[in-house]
């Protein structure tokens, strides 16, 4: 498993999270005629730590996640249970992976408007988080 199997995996096993979404979590894109509350997952950068003999085993990932709704109100609470379960996280194993932290690095509020139809359309708040783990 990689890194962000087990950060998906985790997500997919609070309770919190699952209240809201159930297992509505999507890598990158939702799907067409999605069902909301869902969350959306990507990478957006990874950086491999390395020393003078070459690649360390450490990494440093930022991944994006996207809360999606159809009231800014449930996006923000969605928002708030996913960083409520993974924000400060580590030390520890996160299913087959060593997180030494998952840190909430930047987060910010959109509306995604239906094209042609004002005031119409999804809440999504957007949350970037640093995970720094070994690599397996």
């Amino acid at each position: 498993m990689t890194m962000l199997t087990d950060l998906v995996a985790k997500l997919a096993a609070e309770s919190t999270v699952t209240a809201i979404v159930s297992t509505r979590i999507y890598p990158q894109i939702l799907p067409q005629a999605p069902t909301f509350p869902a969350i959306t997952y990507n990478q957006v950068s990874a950086l491999r730590v390395r020393d003078l003999e070459g690649p360390a085993g450490k990494s440093r990932h930022r991944i994006s996640i996207n809360c999606w709704a159809l009231t800014y109100s449930a996006a923000r609470g969605l928002a708030d249970a996913v960083r409520r379960s993974i924000d400060g996280y580590g030390s520890s194993f996160m299913s087959d992976t060593w997180v030494g932290s998952v840190t909430l690095d930047n987060e910010m509020d959109l509306f995604e408007e239906d094209a042609g139809r004002p005031n119409v359309g999804i809440y999504r708040v957007v949350q970037d988080y640093i995970i720094s783990h070994l690599e397996t």
